[in-house]
């Protein structure tokens, strides 16, 4: 009874948030960039990437760190590292940025996820990031 009810509340949360926001998604490669709303963000690189390879087992999931460039309307840059916990990745996602007006920046994921027999370039990877309004 006590799961169903957690689950009940869980559901509400989520479809009440869903109303309260708007979303939209981006997927930027390394070097690319793409405007929304009043600013510009940039994947600028994988700074570190030492997430357990998903062919091999590890004492710790590991992480990586990216480098996102934000750049505002009135042309602020500033450089943000964020880092994204492996053993986190598809449950607690990493603010990139929350500002006073309601707008947040939320890390989704960093792919491909490493393989022990292969070496990714910088321009393989693409980072998922997600852009919240509230309403």
């Amino acid at each position: 009874m006590r799961s169903i009810l957690t689950l009940l509340l869980l559901l509400s949360t989520g479809l009440t948030m869903a109303q309260d926001e708007t979303l939209e998604k981006l997927q930027l490669k390394v070097g690319e960039s793409a405007s929304t709303l009043d600013m510009q963000l940039q994947f600028n690189a994988v700074v570190m990437d030492s997430r357990c390879p998903s062919d091999a087992q590890c004492v710790m999931a590991g992480w990586a760190d990216v480098e996102v460039l934000l750049i505002t309307a009135d042309g602020e840059k500033q450089a943000l590292k964020v880092r994204i916990d492996a053993s986190e990745q598809h449950m607690i996602h990493p603010i990139v940025m929350e500002r006073a007006d309601g707008v947040r920046i939320v890390v989704g994921k960093l792919t491909p996820y490493p393989l022990s027999t292969v070496q990714f370039a910088d321009r393989e990877y693409c980072l998922e990031l997600w852009v919240y309004e509230d309403q």
